[in-house]
């Protein structure tokens, strides 16, 4: 089922907008602040080369305007960075649309502490899906596949599916190719047997031990929020039921770089929509959070007090 067919499902007019291929919307943002000798203008070329690579056809789907998947992308430059070698961290959001809402919804936010790259200006990105090019290519092919795998995730069960496959491919493709960043012999983040990395992501959404949780985004997006001003009841129970599909991935793996990421994006998210909750609902699922997402337990205890 394509993803514009699952769009319309939701009630929308999109079927009289015209169709484009584009799938990604990436907001970039590059801050310098760290390094005051970077001219601006290598950063904006920077900038300008990842929004020129990533705007691009993806899948075989068709999209419009309205429906392209909005993935927050912002780069933080270290004190490390020279011209055409740039060591940085990166915080990625992949984002939704929620239904019959005024507001978006971050599926999961994923802190990259090792986006390094070599990049000169006036570079052109090139990518083949199956042979290591570059490192930022890599990095960008890989954060768009896992941008397509949560969104599809989200509309419908484990729709994700082959779009994981083809970021789990490309990690293990930069992990045998790519060299180590600037000034490290051993760390580029696509190392195996790290529990926070982005190879760690890839291999948690891979994992059939996270299905609980892939089946989880469906039902916490798709069942749940999209459904919450038509019935909230039902709406939190159906989000209360995905805690207890990550509480079962935590029982198989108790430390996972995704449940992080998810918590990070939602915490606040989930405390607003429980925070009206009945009252036994709202002890169940204190509890269930404080089980889940132990290192938000005095942010949780909120949802008791409203």
């Amino acid at each position: 089922m394509s993803k514009k067919f699952l769009i319309l499902l939701l009630g929308s007019v999109l079927l009289y907008l015209p169709v484009c291929a584009q799938e990604l919307e990436y907001n970039v943002t590059i801050d310098a602040r760290q390094t005051p000798d970077l001219p601006k203008n290598i950063t904006d070329d920077i900038k300008n080369a990842i929004l020129t690579f990533v705007n691009r056809r993806w899948t075989n789907d068709q999209f419009s305007p309205q429906e392209r998947i909005k993935v927050n992308l912002v780069i933080t430059l270290s004190k490390g960075s020279v011209l055409t070698q740039y060591t940085s961290i990166a915080q990625i959001q992949f984002v939704r649309p929620v239904y019959g809402a005024t507001f978006e919804t971050e599926i999961i936010t994923f802190i990259d502490q090792n986006f390094d790259f070599q990049y000169t200006q006036g570079q052109p990105l090139d990518y083949n899906e199956n042979v290591y090019l570059s490192y930022l290519a890599s990095l960008l092919s890989f954060y768009s596949y896992v941008a397509l795998a949560l969104d599809y995730d989200s509309f419908s069960k484990m729709g994700g599916s082959p779009y994981i496959e083809k970021a789990y491919a490309l990690a293990y493709v930069a992990y045998s190719a790519s060299p180590a960043p600037i000034g490290s012999n051993t760390v580029n983040g696509w190392e195996t047997n790290v529990f926070n990395n982005r190879m760690a992501l890839i291999t948690n959404l891979n994992n059939q031990q996270f299905a609980p949780f892939r089946e989880g985004l469906y039902l916490y997006h798709r069942q749940g929020l999209d459904k919450f001003i038509e019935n909230p009841d039902l709406a939190r129970k159906n989000i209360l039921e995905v805690l207890k599909k990550i509480k079962i991935t935590r029982q198989a793996v108790s430390v996972s770089i995704l449940n992080g990421s998810f918590f990070l994006a939602k915490k606040q998210e989930l405390i607003q929509i429980f925070s009206k909750a009945s009252p036994e609902m709202k002890t169940e699922v204190v509890n269930l959070l404080k089980d889940v997402d132990a290192v938000n337990t005095d942010a949780y205890s909120a949802i008791l007090k409203n």
